[in-house]
């Protein structure tokens, strides 16, 4: 039997910032989560001291963890989290920082996520991965994850009968709504013809062609929600 899982309420979701994207950096993970944590307190009309919870998530914050950003960032909050989860983070840090305010661990919550990349970042990223990307990838000169994606959806396009102008149309689609987005670096509308070529591409030495590949730019989001609940101070997540 499932268990039962309680409604989000008296929690609000405001306040969404985005520092904007650059390829390339001089500076650190640090320096953006700075500014996006200065520019959500900024709009939502609120002291920094005001924001009592932090979620964080971060590929290049190393060697640092939230509890070293704390000290950069000059907070001193009641509830800390920290999201190894990649693209899912936005959504995981919601969740947690939501349930945070409900139980009264915090009021505001800050849910930030920033990187950066140096010239020789990403490599070294793809290198150092996971111990599976590592031991079992990286040897074979396939650096990344668009081998191991090609191969996997090599496998469904068998398994299913699927066609690679299937996955061509999730492309489209992805990039269609990114469009809408003031501060998409990526601003060239995507067909499926582009990228045909290279779905089904599963060689350990080659990766989906960068045109449809998931690329990680620079900067940082972050969202902030004050409400005043019937019984709780001011909420946020």
């Amino acid at each position: 039997m499932g268990s039962h899982r309680s409604p989000y309420e008296d929690v609000a979701l405001a306040v969404p910032v985005t520092v904007p994207y650059v390829r390339y950096s001089i500076r650190g993970a640090h320096w953006f989560f700075a500014q996006a944590l200065a520019e959500t307190v900024r709009r939502a009309g609120i002291d920094k001291d005001r924001v009592d919870g932090l979620c964080v998530s971060s590929f290049s914050l190393a060697p640092d963890t939230a509890v070293g950003l704390i000290q950069h960032l000059g907070l001193s909050p009641r509830w800390l989290d920290h999201i190894p989860m990649g693209g899912a983070s936005g959504i995981v840090a919601l969740r947690r920082a939501a349930r945070a305010v409900q139980c009264g661990d915090a009021g505001i919550v800050a849910c930030i996520a920033a990187d950066t990349n140096h010239p020789d970042t990403f490599r070294q990223n793809t290198a150092n991965f996971s111990q599976f990307a590592r031991d079992a990838v990286y040897p074979y000169g396939a650096g990344g994850p668009n081998a191991s994606f090609a191969m996997l959806t090599a496998h469904y396009l068998r398994t299913h009968a699927a066609r690679a102008e299937d996955f061509g149309k999730i492309c489209v689609a992805q990039r269609d709504n990114a469009l809408r987005f003031p501060s998409a670096s990526r601003r060239p509308r995507a067909t499926t013809s582009a990228g045909r070529a290279g779905i089904g591409t599963t060689s350990p030495s080659a990766s989906i062609p960068e045109r449809i590949s998931t690329r990680r730019s620079i900067g940082s989001r972050a969202a902030i929600c004050p409400t005043t609940p019937p019984t709780r101070s001011r909420s946020s997540t």
